[in-house]
């Protein structure tokens, strides 16, 4: 299953002959408007292939992987099919594939959530790539979510991701190396209780537990010294009044042209506290 990430196709004529992926080989699609023959596809072997694919239902169980998937992870299709995604991603939140399908998403066929992250290859080497997360519905019965994977070198530039990132999330924000805040989504403002002109140009450690402040401190240098991705779970404060919101956080290293780390972009998933208590 070698999945393309597609928007769409179109004939000559501007008739438009296929949208959303296409899989392994190439395609031929006689124009039902004008007649004419085209032909679309020019995927890598897997033996040379940068890119892999997967297909993940809501639950973040695996359904299909691409022959290069196999060649680049190291496992079989069999170890791989009906497996957890944190097989390979175990840094990744579960909840990104039910979100991407809950009843809230405005999510359309040419929207994806990006992330930059690490896989595990079976032997446990951890392979830097970009991921796509893309919703894919064939019928109203079955859900998956399209994964499609690059490897990441070290002159890769992470591309910006598209206005629907709060499908598979909460919220997220922009933040350089040092910490200073560079941009907040609207749920961030909404759940936090702050404006964008409170936020931007300040210290995202403004908005942290003073226990805590020395801690992510040092998590946040040790990953940016090694320009990694990594999950960590704090709190942060509301406004006004001062109350925390515990949250699952993902940091997502973004890049400058020359694949120097540059800041971050954390995306969000509030903890909502048990009916217990605890």
């Amino acid at each position: 299953m070698n999945a393309v990430f597609l928007n769409e196709y179109r004939c000559k004529c501007g008739k438009l002959l296929l949208k959303g992926i296409f899989f392994d080989g190439a395609l031929e699609i006689k124009c039902k408007h004008c007649g004419q023959f085209n032909n679309f596809g020019t995927i890598n072997r897997p033996d040379n292939a940068t890119h892999y694919s997967l297909m993940v239902n809501d639950k973040g169980m695996i359904s299909n992987v691409s022959d290069s998937a196999c060649r680049i992870l190291g496992f079989t299709a069999s170890e791989l099919v009906g497996q957890s995604f944190s097989l390979i991603n175990p840094q990744l939140p579960q909840g990104i594939f039910r979100k991407l399908f809950n009843q809230e998403s405005v999510s359309t066929d040419n929207n994806n959530f990006q992330l930059n992250t690490i896989h595990l290859s079976k032997s446990g080497r951890e392979i830097p790539v970009f991921v796509y997360l893309k919703q894919y519905q064939p019928n109203d019965n079955e859900k998956n979510v399209l994964v499609v994977v690059e490897v990441r070198d070290s002159s890769s530039n992470f591309k910006e991701a598209s206005t629907h990132l709060v499908d598979a999330c909460d919220f997220f924000f922009d933040i350089d190396k040092d910490g200073t805040e560079l941009f907040i989504s609207p749920t961030a403002e909404k759940i936090f209780g702050y404006s964008s002109q409170d936020i931007l140009g300040n210290s995202y450690f403004d908005y942290l537990p003073i226990a805590k402040i020395v801690e992510i401190k040092l998590t946040l240098n040790r990953h940016t010294a090694s320009g990694l991705p990594f999950r960590i779970l704090h709190d942060i404060t509301k406004s006004p009044g001062g109350k925390t919101i515990r949250n699952d956080l993902y940091f997502s290293p973004t890049m400058d042209n020359s694949g120097n780390i540059v800041g971050y972009r954390i995306f969000g998933w509030r903890i909502k506290p048990s009916k217990t208590g605890k």
